[in-house]
């Protein structure tokens, strides 16, 4: 099997701790940024050789029914989203081929680019696109909206029009309209500030959410998890390896950190507990009342 390194762009500085904020998602049982569902319960990288097209990232889910979700991502430092950026262009086509795989669901399964640099036109323009493209009854009044001079600015029908362009010279052919707005709704830009090193709002909120997996006293221990949540990503990328609560609470056990138990069992264990409470208390006044 090829190193996944191979292909190019694996394991950069970003996308080691892009991986680590999946990895403490799935370790704090927590929704995570683009990935539907009520929180992520494992992570995969380099899936090229598994075949996954966007292979960088894949993390699965769960929602509130039990189903499974899955979150596709590739991992840029920096993208322009204008036509003759080759980066975007592939990462479109490889988008493109996950959405037409057999069995993909848009209510369980999103696309996208997580991208390390800001870009001020994917924050007001880009992602309203995508959000009209959700909220739209179907096809045509998704480019009614799109194609309506003063309603929507020019920075979004250029959007799309690239988009159109890229998947068009992917597949040979113009995309269809029904097509191309259901592959829209479901794909996703994300935004990771991780190369902003101390300053970083993600990594700070990461570190937050991973004092929930940590007994108060031991609170103090959560930057310390993070940073060795970045080396554990940091060795599962060149491999192409992946990562559950179960073999992450191992790790972390092994370096001698104390890890609660998984959050969706506290409320199984609350509730136990109150049920316990509750039988001690009979138990309590059937006693008093005998003696």
């Amino acid at each position: 099997m090829t190193n996944p390194y191979a292909a190019g762009g694996g394991g950069t500085h970003l996308e080691a701790r892009v991986v680590a904020s999946c990895l403490a998602a799935v370790l704090s049982e927590t929704p995570l940024r683009g990935l539907p569902g009520k929180f992520a319960m494992e992570v995969l990288t380099q899936r090229a050789a598994f075949g996954d097209p966007l292979d960088d990232i894949v993390v699965r889910g769960m929602r509130d029914d039990g189903r499974v979700t899955q979150l596709h991502l590739q991992i840029k430092n920096k993208l322009s989203f204008g036509e003759g950026d080759k980066e975007w262009a592939d990462t479109l086509g490889r988008a493109w081929e996950t959405f037409a795989k057999q069995g993909f669901d848009a209510t369980l399964q999103r696309i996208g680019v997580g991208i390390g640099t800001y870009h001020a036109r994917a924050d007001q323009h880009y992602q309203s696109v995508l959000n009209w493209a959700s909220h739209s009854a179907d096809a045509d009044h998704f480019f009614e909206r799109i194609a309506k001079g003063d309603y929507s600015h020019e920075a979004k029908q250029t959007f799309v029009e690239v988009i159109t362009k890229a998947v068009a010279a992917h597949i040979g052919k113009e995309p269809a309209k029904d097509d191309l707005w259901r592959f829209l709704k479901a794909f996703v830009i994300l935004h990771f500030d991780f190369q902003s090193e101390e300053s970083s709002r993600d990594a700070a909120v990461v570190i937050d959410r991973l004092k929930t997996v940590l007994a108060p006293e031991h609170g103090d221990q959560a930057k310390r998890i993070w940073d060795h949540l970045v080396t554990k990503a940091g060795e599962l990328i060149p491999v192409g390896g992946g990562a559950t609560r179960l073999t992450l609470v191992e790790a972390l056990e092994a370096a001698e950190f104390k890890i609660g138990a998984a959050p969706s069992y506290w409320r199984d264990i609350h509730a136990i507990r109150r049920e316990s409470e509750r039988a001690l208390s009979d138990i309590r006044l059937i006693r008093k009342s005998s003696g």
